[in-house]
């Protein structure tokens, strides 16, 4: 499977090669032929091949500066995502803030471009489900969220209250959460007779089945560990 991707992508790049040679910039058909050898040469990147790899840089630079606007966002996004890659797979989160600067710059240039929001979103969850790399998700996401709210495609702005939601979830760790509600004895509930303890707050409902068949390992752990300050 993997001979026959590389044989593909090989095939594509020569020939759109032969065409670029063949075709002015101005041309209808050349944005199409370097669209093909960028994610072409995106692919044989993906599969280890190294010359591929510097050639994507060395064609995706000569793009950027070119005539073509398209042809330069995709150009930067690619090279975004290359070296997105080389972090992750490397774990190197020094060049975390650096990319997710770049990729800031990208989104807030086309703020309307599924693509670039789609790569930003990807950013943002991956640090997210890296370890250590809750704070760069949360920078990630306070980054691209306030553009994502202003941008005029209606599924990018949609994306936006989930940013918010996420970022609230983000910034629990570390912060108070402020409960209020009364006991079954009908006395409002007093937060500081639990400070210091391991408090699991359980949100349930009797209509939801899940959370009702919860409920005898919740008591479980409750009767196991309460004499060492767990609470719920």
């Amino acid at each position: 499977m993997m001979k026959s991707m590389q044989a593909i992508a090989t095939a594509t790049v020569e020939a759109a090669d032969r065409a670029l040679s063949q075709l002015k910039d101005s041309d209808d058909l050349f944005d199409e032929a370097a669209t093909a050898k960028l994610q072409s040469l995106m692919m044989l990147s993906r599969l280890g091949n190294t010359a591929a790899s510097s050639d994507l840089q060395s064609f995706a630079k000569s793009l950027i500066e070119g005539p073509s606007p398209a042809l330069a966002v995709e150009a930067k996004r690619l090279l975004l995502v290359q070296e997105a890659q080389e972090l992750f797979t490397k774990r190197d989160l020094e060049k975390a803030p650096a990319i997710i600067k770049q990729a800031g710059e990208l989104l807030s240039a086309n703020p309307d471009d599924a693509a670039t929001a789609g790569l930003a979103m990807q950013l943002a969850s991956a640090f997210e489900h890296m370890p250590g790399g809750e704070a760069l998700s949360k920078q990630a996401y306070e980054t691209f969220g306030p553009v994502f709210a202003k941008s005029k495609n209606d599924s990018i702005r949609q994306m936006a209250e989930s940013f918010q939601g996420t970022l609230r979830r983000l910034s629990l760790p570390g912060n108070p959460m402020k409960i209020t509600g009364t006991l079954l004895n009908g006395q409002p509930f007093d937060q500081s007779t639990v400070a210091g303890k391991i408090v699991l707050v359980d949100f349930w409902a009797t209509w939801c089945g899940p959370c009702i068949a919860e409920i005898p390992n919740v008591l479980e752990q409750y009767e196991k560990y309460h004499s060492r300050g767990f609470e719920v």
